[in-house]
């Protein structure tokens, strides 16, 4: 944000890691204002009855991340409902527009509109410190759902980038069994060098009847039905994957296994970190 002190900032939609980024730019002395955050109810802090409005009487409106489901944006706090359509028709070439993680509908209605965006999810760093609270989350989901330590335990990570490479540094303090499977021969090497068992593809199938728990990182369908149907009963299973994440979650539940689908992560367990994270990369790029 290093040209917009001067500016009206209006912050729109999302979750409680939006919410604490409203307060932050408080703090920071940016003049801003919300759309979808009635709930704060905090009297330094102007909500708007219209989006239309909002966007209006402001220079930069900062979105959520994710920004949109398909033709709604992400208003997870509020009882206000937006449109991706509606919220394309209030834009101008004046306003500048900073979001995170759009999918394709607005991407291909911006486009279509001419309307130019800079996308906070795009940057490495942002996406490193992500990765590291979504581990944190994920150990936390671990500890919370089993009666039995870490420690000794058979894990498998299904795939090795960001979250996969932190995750399992992060768990290597515990000393589980720690398997990891990764299409690619590199990351292979990587993972057997840093005291891990690198799994590939074909392997899967004679060690997860051994494992305790799975978790996945692949946005895509690489726990089969016939691999669901190996596991162990006692399996936890924590997909980190976007959706429609890395398994069939009803086939997994109407087998009796435990599956959690975990998203959004940084928002729930550290949205205040999360917040200065998404502060900073906007301050370093816009």
């Amino acid at each position: 944000m290093t040209n917009m002190k001067s500016n009206k900032i209006l912050i729109l939609g999302g979750d409680k890691r939006i919410e604490e980024l409203i307060k932050l730019c408080c703090e920071e002395g940016y003049a801003v204002s919300s759309y979808g955050h009635e709930s704060m109810n905090d009297k330094m802090v102007k909500e708007y009855e219209t989006l239309e409005e909002g966007i209006s009487n402001n220079d930069t409106i900062i979105g959520p991340i994710p920004f949109n489901c398909g033709d709604k944006i992400n208003m997870k706090l509020s009882k206000k409902n937006v449109s991706v359509n509606a919220f394309i028709s209030l834009m101008n070439k004046y306003k500048t527009l900073i979001l995170g993680s759009p999918d394709s509908y607005f991407t291909n209605l911006a486009q279509k509109m001419d309307i130019k965006y800079y996308d906070y999810n795009k940057d490495e760093c942002f996406q490193i410190a992500n990765a590291s609270s979504t581990a944190e989350g994920a150990i936390s989901i671990i500890i919370n759902e089993r009666n039995k330590t870490i420690y000794g335990s058979n894990i498998l990570i299904l795939g090795y980038g960001r979250i996969g490479k932190i995750l399992s540094n992060y768990l290597k303090i515990f000393n589980p069994n720690l398997y990891v499977f990764a299409r690619k021969d590199a990351d292979i090497t990587w993972t057997n060098i840093n005291g891990h068992k690198g799994l590939k593809v074909h392997e899967l199938e004679s060690f997860i009847s051994n494992i305790d728990i799975i978790i996945n990182t692949i946005p895509a369908a690489i726990i089969s039905k016939e691999l669901i149907d190996k596991t162990n009963k006692d399996i936890l299973i924590i997909d980190l994957a976007s959706k429609p994440g890395g398994l069939d979650h009803n086939y997994a539940i109407e087998k009796g296994l435990k599956t959690i689908h975990a998203l959004g992560l940084p928002g729930k367990i550290a949205p205040k970190s999360a917040a200065k994270v998404i502060f900073n990369t906007i301050l370093k790029n816009v």
